[in-house]
């Protein structure tokens, strides 16, 4: 990783009283909860978590990019898809295309390798050393993409020795969320339902798609409708499809070398890690899908925001609403600037 500028000396003197402070705070909170020990221990952990999410952003002038900032995020409309990268993307018709290009669009991680070219990208930077080559080719260095906004994990930077992003676009900034770990339901839930609707900072826990639909809900939009997540299986859109295009052999082979450094199963059959419950656990986390569904029932339900998924394959089919492209056609409402009315 690299040196953190605001890991001083100054910082190594206040950095465990402020500790010790939010030790007590969540303290109190884990009484009032009645979270076991085990409970009480993961959200001390999360508290701090939450200091260091914010003291990382003061790395950002040192990084390519800028902090993102919630109060210049515009939506054009009501309605945002969240662009996954499973293998059903390939089943869309040039009419559904058309449909979601009426409305705002964000796609994640990877997909900037497809020829669609969303509002916006919610990126985290694979390990292999070939994911920034990808990201600065096929995305970053692109004049034709320089409306796109682009959106970094910053941390997934700081790990990395050696930067180099092109931002000669100026449309790179980054985000910074904070990381609840815990396979708990009543601790997630409750970390949820004080924190979620707190404007300014994101929260991932399972997986970037998660985040991105917290982004989703942060920027204000009231339907958010998911493609392209399918989770029932391992595959990627790149996968099987038949181009020659640069962009798609490239990330294939840059995600090749992520799933080795990760150790991922790369059975194409095998259900995506995320939805791998057994997998999930190994890195403290609920699936990406009993995750969602508390953030569906404790927040999304409550306040009537609709999170659907729009892919008739997809494993999140089972648990969420399903709406079909086709009822969309035409039918945008605009929205304004991005008030965090959340």
């Amino acid at each position: 990783m690299k040196n953190l500028h605001f890991k001083t000396p100054f910082y190594n003197f206040y950095a465990p009283l402020i500790f010790k402070f939010r030790k007590q705070y969540a303290l109190v909170l884990a009484k009032m909860w009645a979270l076991t020990p085990e409970q009480t221990k993961q959200l001390i952990l999360y508290s701090w978590d939450r200091f260091l999410a914010n003291k990382f952003y003061s790395e950002a002038p040192y990084l390519p990019g800028q902090k993102i900032d919630f109060g210049q995020i515009k939506r054009s409309s009501d309605t945002i898809f969240i662009l996954g990268c499973g293998a059903s993307i390939n089943d869309l018709t040039e009419n559904e295309w058309k449909i979601i290009s009426q409305h705002d669009s964000i796609g994640v991680n990877y997909f900037y390798a497809h020829h669609f070219s969303p509002t916006f990208h919610m990126i985290e930077l694979g390990q292999s050393p070939k994911s920034m080559a990808c990201l600065n080719t096929h995305l970053l260095s692109q004049k034709s993409r320089k409306n796109e906004m682009i959106f970094l994990q910053i941390r997934h930077l700081l790990r990395r020795d050696k930067l180099e992003l092109n931002d000669s676009n100026n449309n790179l900034y980054l985000y910074s969320p904070s990381v609840p770990k815990s396979t708990s339901v009543p601790l997630i839930r409750r970390i949820l339902v004080k924190w979620f609707k707190k404007p300014g900072q994101l929260i991932h826990h399972a997986s970037n798609l998660d985040c991105t639909v917290h982004f989703a809900y942060q920027a204000g939009y009231k339907n958010i409708y998911l493609l392209g997540v399918d989770l029932n299986k391992n595959q990627y859109f790149w996968d099987v499809l038949q181009s020659d295009r640069p962009a798609i052999s490239d990330v294939k082979s840059a995600t090749q070398d992520d799933y080795r450094i990760s150790n991922f199963n790369q059975n194409p059959q095998a259900v995506h890690a995320t939805a791998d419950i057994k997998h999930t656990a190994t890195n403290m986390s609920l699936t990406v899908i009993d995750y969602l569904t508390l953030v569906n029932d404790d927040i999304f339900s409550q306040q009537g925001i609709h999170l659907a998924t729009c892919s008739p394959k997809s494993l999140l089919r089972e648990h969420f609403d399903y709406v079909e492209l086709s009822a969309l056609a035409n039918n945008v409402t605009y929205g304004s600037t991005n008030n965090n009315d959340g």
